[in-house]
């Protein structure tokens, strides 16, 4: 890839806790070979910075019509769920977890073809729709989540890609021995490891599925890996009131659902936590010193029934957007956004909640947000120098929804993107540099 540059209007969220919008017109970036963004100015800079970087292909954004966002950070999505979107969401959480979710994850890792076709759609979905990072779960068989991984390497997006563990309160079908979890879950990890000497974009996830279905050895045993190997961890946490209630007969000595995770080395500065709904000010508290990140999930809290969030109230906690596909029913992040929104405004409403969540909000969530749940905020989620480059090029006039009218201000262009926008609109996607989703061939113009 050779040094490029783009010009136009470029939008991200500030790095601190206001989520105020960055918004430059005439803007300027440059992406050096790696991907990385070695030049933030403006469009004046163009020529000076053509020559300081070797920049010989030049991206146009157009006037009043395109920005630039960056790539969206799905905290939470369950890979091998992915053909069951929009199937049994009459059911509960745990009913449905044993009719559709664990049958259809088991037929994943006995059918690898099967396996295979799955995560191709899942990966080329989510990258459609704006995902240029997602922290998957895949399932418990060793060889199915490595061609999870092997597919969003191959197929460019960034991921952490965890191997599901769960050695109890679960079928018989669908279930291995304490050893033998761990023993492959340190074999796929140190196959990611391998591999990723050839793409940097996937990393291995430690993933206990949630506290009900892993053992206190189990977890034990995985919280120290991730210490060992300085992993990020993903589980579930404080879902739904039954699962809490379900914990609390699990795990006598605990606390609460929350002190089970951090008593036995599973609540780290490097955990996600999806979900969170049902959490005291006691659990807030010991995440929130710990530095442990919560995925909220609205689309699957609303859609399964499970509960609504009060996430604006989530002070200093570090708090970004998940799909939850197929809980929630959609993998795209939009979606998730808009779900957001309306959540907090119901539970603004109902005064469960000071404030809503705006546009920018949600925005900054699933960007600047996500990023900081992922332990990745010094890498992704803005157009900081130094940042690797993955970016939405957004285009209105894709879809008469979008279209602009001419008296719309840029706030206004955004505004109605975050409600009305949609895949359509992505006309192209980059993950470190690359361009991984292009609708517009040879429409694309460079200088």
């Amino acid at each position: 890839m050779e040094p490029f540059a783009i010009t136009g209007t470029i939008v991200d969220c500030s790095s601190d806790e206001s989520r105020n919008l960055r918004i430059n017109q005439q803007a300027l970036l440059v992406i050096n070979r790696q991907g990385t963004i070695v030049y933030r100015g403006v469009l004046d800079d163009l020529n000076k910075a053509k020559e300081e970087f070797d920049v010989t292909e030049v991206i146009e954004l157009r006037d009043h019509d395109e920005f630039l966002l960056p790539g969206f950070i799905d905290t939470h999505i369950h890979a091998s769920q992915y053909p069951n979107c929009g199937l049994a969401l009459d059911l509960s959480l745990l009913k449905w977890l044993e009719n559709y979710t664990y049958p259809l994850e088991a037929k994943i890792g006995q059918d690898l073809n099967f396996a295979r076709k799955v995560y191709e759609s899942v990966v080329s979905s989510t990258l459609s729709h704006g995902t240029t990072t997602a922290v998957y779960f895949a399932t418990i068989q060793e060889e199915a989540s490595v061609i999870l991984a092997e597919t969003a390497s191959r197929l460019g997006q960034r991921a952490f890609v965890g191997k599901v563990n769960m050695d109890q309160n679960s079928p018989d079908y669908y279930r291995e021995g304490t050893r033998e979890y761990i023993a492959a879950t340190k074999s796929f990890v140190n196959r990611v490891f391998d591999f990723e000497m050839k793409s940097d974009l996937v990393e291995p996830i430690i993933t206990p599925r949630f506290a009900p279905t892993c053992t206190r050895v189990l977890l034990e045993e995985l919280g120290t890996l991730a210490k060992e190997k300085g992993l990020r961890i993903q589980t579930h946490l404080s879902e739904c009131p039954s699962e809490v209630e379900w914990v609390r007969k699990c795990f006598p000595w605990s606390k609460n659902y929350t002190d089970v995770y951090n008593a036995t080395g599973i609540l780290t500065d490097k955990t996600i936590l999806a979900h969170g709904i049902f959490l005291d000010h006691a659990e807030l508290s010991v995440i929130k010193s710990v530095g442990a990140g919560i995925a909220h999930c609205p689309n699957s809290n609303n859609s399964i029934r499970s509960g609504s969030m009060a996430a604006a109230n989530l002070q200093g906690v570090k708090v970004g957007l998940g799909t939850d596909c197929s809980g929630g029913y959609s993998p795209s992040m939009i979606n998730a956004m808009r779900f957001a929104i309306s959540t907090s405004n119901n539970m603004y409403m109902a005064k469960e909640c000071e404030t809503s969540f705006h546009y920018n909000d949600v925005i900054s969530l699933a960007t600047r947000g996500s990023a900081k749940v992922c332990g990745v905020e010094d890498k992704v989620g803005g157009f900081d120098i130094g940042f690797q480059f993955d970016a939405l090029r957004i285009r209105m006039s894709v879809s008469n929804d979008t279209r602009l009218f001419g008296f719309e201000t840029v706030e206004d262009m955004i505004h109605k993107f975050v409600f009305l926008g949609d895949e359509r609109n992505l006309v192209q996607v980059f993950v470190k540099g690359k361009c991984v989703k292009n609708l517009l061939f040879a429409e694309t113009q460079y200088n």
